[in-house]
């Protein structure tokens, strides 16, 4: 004889094995997307390039993310295999294989990392994402940005492609979607016309983490002399 639960403010007996939650509606949690502003991705832009001549890979990743708009996953899992000129042919992501479309922001930071033959993964640090972690929350400590997350990144790239003028049909296409019915709609878009969109949003979003840097490496300088 299984538990006594609570059903509807009355008592039951249950099979065992059984799972007593059958039947119960979840609460529904409204989702809580959190945007970056034009001044705060600057802002990070700043404390994430700052954070690279000492935190190389886990910068670069946070990076990627915000230039990509990828899920967190699809960028710390990567392979150099998976890196293919100006595309990232993802064989394992969430919604299946897909191609994520590369700016020229995104390939540069690719680019500039080191690289083994004898190591397939581009972030190859054990305990990778406790180093990511612990990167992101400097940055967003020195950046000033609270109630931020990692995906929200996701989230920020999808809204500066809609500010770029956008279609539903393009951002879809870049976050590769699953829905088979956005699937479709964007399938007849040739490789030509997700490169250039790609290219387009990376290079805003990097035009706008670059826009105070210039003050904030001589802001570092006049703390660094004592002026």
């Amino acid at each position: 004889m299984g538990p006594w639960v609570v059903i509807n403010a009355a008592w039951y007996y249950i099979a065992e094995h059984s799972n007593p939650f059958r039947g119960i509606k979840a609460n529904r949690q409204r989702k809580i997307e959190r945007y970056l502003t034009d001044d705060e991705m600057a802002r990070l832009g700043v404390a994430l390039r700052d954070q690279c001549r000492s935190d190389l890979l886990p910068a670069t990743a946070i990076l990627l993310l915000a230039l990509t708009g990828c899920r967190r996953g699809e960028i710390l899992d990567l392979t150099w295999n998976e890196v293919r000129g100006r595309r990232l042919v993802l064989l394992d992501s969430k919604s299946g294989p897909r191609i994520v479309w590369l700016g020229a922001e995104a390939r540069g930071l690719l680019d500039r990392l080191p690289r083994s033959s004898s190591e397939a993964r581009v972030f190859p640090i054990s305990s990778f994402v406790n180093h990511v972690v612990r990167c992101w929350r400097r940055a967003k400590r020195d950046a000033c940005i609270s109630n931020l997350r990692l995906h929200d990144l996701r989230h920020s790239y999808a809204s500066f492609a809609a500010r770029q003028s956008e279609t539903l049909v393009m951002i879809g296409g870049l976050l590769g979607h699953a829905k088979v019915g956005t699937s479709q709609r964007y399938a007849h878009l040739d490789d030509a016309t997700l490169l250039e969109a790609s290219g387009k949003i990376g290079f805003s979003i990097d035009a706008w983490m670059r826009r105070h840097s210039k003050v904030s490496d001589v802001a570092g300088a006049d703390r660094r002399s004592g002026g």
